[in-house]
């Protein structure tokens, strides 16, 4: 029983949103053949405007495949996106290596050389952390003290 409510407000639900759906492509309808007639000639204008008192129902748009035309704006479109996305990265590189020229030795600490050696070992946080917790409570022990 509970099901067939549900079922039926869903129901009511779609009806509404089919009717709100249909009201809005009539409005754009009616809106672009206001458009078609303010840019007509004027003999024109009186055969549209006949036409569309007569016609109450709206086909929707015919089907129409994307053109070779579309796809290879679409296909520049990628290629300039590829082609930024790589210049962005060499600008990143060149700014890393700017800002690792800058760095000077002698304002480095001792723990900043210290760390800069494991990253060049291949000690990281991570690895250490791991270390750490493999083996017996005493091998753990002496691993930490070790740092």
């Amino acid at each position: 029983r509970k099901e067939s409510d549900e079922l039926k407000l869903e129901v009511a639900k779609w009806r509404v949103a089919e009717a709100a759906a249909r009201e809005k492509l009539l409005a754009i309808t009616q809106l672009n053949q206001s458009c078609a007639i303010s840019n007509a000639p004027i003999h024109t204008q009186h055969n549209l405007v006949q036409s569309s008192s007569r016609t109450t129902t709206v086909s929707p748009p015919p089907y129409r495949p994307i053109t070779k035309v579309q796809e290879s704006n679409s296909t520049d479109q990628r290629t300039h996106f590829i082609d930024k996305q790589a210049q962005l990265a060499l600008q990143l590189q060149d700014l890393k290596n700017v800002i690792q020229s800058k760095k000077i030795e002698d304002q480095q600490t001792p723990l900043d050389k210290a760390y800069e050696e494991n990253l060049a070992i291949g000690d990281n946080k991570y690895s250490t952390i791991q270390k750490a917790r493999s083996g017996t409570a005493l091998r753990r022990v002496a691993t930490l003290q070790d740092l």
